[in-house]
């Protein structure tokens, strides 16, 4: 059987097999050709059909069709691209020029930049823009007047002035003050507490004793009274009488008919006589000259 140059030799080789044209195999001649009889040629693994010494047919088995498949489909070398080839690290992370493997330690490293500048010139086109956009910036050290902040001026004027905030940084707290003294407080003189107008007014209101009986003034609840009498009675003698003092009872009839006051022993002076209706009363002005001493004077009114 004659071997011509358009064949294909087939090798295996340590389970693999190999092919390549008979064109490329070298010969003894210079112009790759020679002279020769082959006389029989055998098939080994891969192959069927051998061994054949006149005539036949050398095959692939079915195994060696199956692989020369799946090495067709393969990826080749010329479809990975123009990047360079590159070696991969034999141990740790890559270095310049090397592969860098899934387990490079710097794949996971967190690293912010280190700090850094930039000029002007660094930056596209920043240059341009902040030279455009002078007139928009203040100066790095600059004044404002309080018409320049929206505002400003509403706000001063809610607040206090300096003398005024003197005044308040010097004034005493309320928990400090005294308290503000009753009425019945003001008219017992009882009590330390600061007696305000407002409370001396409250003192001054008129009582009104009950007419339908005699009346014994309590000094210390009352500072003038009016007496509406239903019958004769008796100013009966005062109690928690405050010497030095003054009280006024105005003493009036409850119908026309007239009514007649008399005096306890310890009303003193040239006690009045009196007879009072409802349009004819008298108002008694009496004056502690102690404890048990009542000075009394009169004004009649009609």
């Amino acid at each position: 059987m004659a071997v011509t140059s358009t064949d294909l030799l087939m090798i295996e080789r340590g389970g693999t097999l190999y092919k390549a044209p008979v064109s490329e195999l070298p010969s003894d001649g210079a112009d790759g050709t020679g002279a020769g009889t082959v006389t029989s040629v055998a098939t080994g693994a891969g192959l069927t059909g051998g061994p054949i010494s006149s005539s036949g047919t050398v095959a692939l088995d079915s195994a060696s069709i199956a692989s020369l498949d799946l090495a067709n489909s393969a990826t080749q070398p010329g479809d990975l691209g123009t990047a360079a080839p590159l070696d991969v690290a034999a141990t740790g992370d890559a270095a310049s020029g090397e592969v860098v493997k899934g387990d490079d330690t710097r794949l996971s490293d967190d690293r912010d930049p280190t700090a850094h500048n930039h000029t002007l010139a660094n930056i596209t086109d920043a240059g341009t823009a902040a030279a455009a956009a002078t007139g928009d910036f203040a100066a790095a050290s600059h004044t404002h007047t309080i018409a320049n902040v929206t505002d400003l001026q509403t706000a001063l004027d809610g607040k206090a002035t300096a003398d005024q905030g003197t005044l308040a940084d010097n004034a005493l707290p309320a928990s400090s003050l005294p308290a503000v003294a009753t009425a019945a407080q003001v008219r017992s003189l009882t009590t330390a507490n600061t007696m305000t107008p407002e409370k001396v007014l409250d003192a001054l209101v008129a009582t009104a004793p009950s007419g339908g009986s005699n009346f014994a003034p309590d000094w210390a609840s009352f500072i003038a009274s009016t007496w509406v009498v239903t019958a004769n009675r008796v100013l009966s003698n005062p109690t928690n009488v405050i010497p030095g003092s003054t009280r006024s009872v105005t003493v009036k009839a409850s119908t026309s008919t007239e009514r007649t006051i008399t005096f306890g022993n310890q009303y003193k002076g040239d006690l009045p006589t009196v007879a009072v209706t409802n349009a004819a009363f008298v108002t008694l002005f009496l004056y502690a000259v102690s404890a048990t001493e009542i000075l009394v004077s009169d004004k009649e009114w009609a």
